[in-house]
């Protein structure tokens, strides 16, 4: 707790600070972005529409996008809270791999707070899912079946610390069932998720909305439900959990940050905070977050380290009363 009061002050004093001055010669190198689960899945999607755009508003830069899957996005998380502190390896930060995963399984070899928060990107709803085929086109049908058969219907997830995993676990909770009722399969990702659902090897998954709507569009699954907090503008059609009688699944929302190793230059926090207000501007960004069903959140945010704290204390809960730690 003592490095992350010092990490935070760091950010504020470079942030506020009348003479803090960004480094001129940042960035003077290719920056490297880790994202930590595979090609084509919902957070490379956030990853590679931040790097279209943010080099309008970071002059001189370049990235490497590079995919680092595995253990539930632990893997390249861990290697950027140990990276060197120079602002030239940073990550695509997810609510699953930085707060999830570290509070649900001890053995997580990093902290929430091991790294430099430099800016919540969007809110990503999920969207609960079945193949068009599947006899339970409502929420409520798919829960009775559950009932009924436990341990015969299954669903993905993108590894257990994952939010996909955690909100079908949720929604099993609130609707009075055990964690074993349903099993789990873990996949690498949303692309393996969706084949799977295609051919029938799950029955039911809950996916970022940026992952699953071209499928839902069409017409190879079919939506329940949404946890956004109104209708999906690209997708008006779909209930919202409040509507179809799950109004506390409107807590199952993930978000895309941007984050670094701790002890970053105040000098590079600046740039960076300088660049995400330009992009919080930028009508093309914009334009492509809302269409992979994403909301904008920089402006939303003011203190991302704050945000992210908080959403550690939540998780904490959910996953104490859930029994769902490791």
């Amino acid at each position: 707790m003592k490095n992350f009061v010092l990490q935070v002050g760091c950010i504020l004093l470079a942030t506020f600070s009348h003479g803090a001055q960004a480094d001129p010669s940042y960035p003077g190198q290719p920056i490297t972005l880790l994202v930590p689960f595979s090609v084509g899945g919902d957070t490379d999607m956030f990853a590679r529409n931040l790097t279209r755009h943010i080099g309008k508003y970071l002059p001189g830069s370049s990235f490497v996008v590079e995919n680092r899957p595995g253990a539930s996005g632990s893997v390249a998380a861990h290697s950027v809270s140990r990276a060197k502190p120079d602002g030239y390896t940073l990550l695509l930060g997810r609510l699953a791999t930085n707060v999830i995963q570290p509070a649900g399984d001890a053995r997580t070899p990093y902290r929430w707070n091991d790294f430099t928060a430099l800016g919540i990107l969007e809110f990503d709803p999920l969207i609960c899912v079945v193949d068009p085929a599947s006899p339970h086109k409502d929420p409520r049908e798919l829960m009775a079946a559950v009932r009924a058969r436990p341990g015969s219907l299954k669903y993905g997830t993108a590894g257990p610390g994952t939010l996909n995993n955690f909100a079908v676990q949720y929604w099993l909770s609130l609707s009075g069932l055990k964690p074993e009722a349903a099993e789990a399969v873990h996949f690498n990702g949303s692309p393996e998720m969706l084949k799977a659902l295609q051919e029938r090897q799950i029955q039911f998954f809950c996916g970022v909305a940026a992952a699953v709507m071209p499928q839902i569009k069409s017409g190879a699954v079919h939506p329940l439900f949404t946890t956004a907090s109104g209708r999906l503008p690209e997708l008006p059609q779909i209930r919202t959990a409040s509507e179809v009688g799950l109004r506390d699944m409107g807590r199952m929302i993930t978000w895309s940050a941007v984050m670094g190793p701790p002890g970053l230059p105040p000098q590079v926090v600046v740039k960076w905070k300088e660049a995400l207000a330009g992009l919080a501007q930028d009508p093309e960004w914009i334009k492509e977050t809302e269409r992979m069903g994403g909301q904008p959140a920089i402006l939303a945010i003011k203190e991302p380290a704050k945000f992210i704290q908080d959403q550690h204390l939540l998780y904490e809960r959910l996953l104490s009363t859930l029994a769902l730690r490791k």
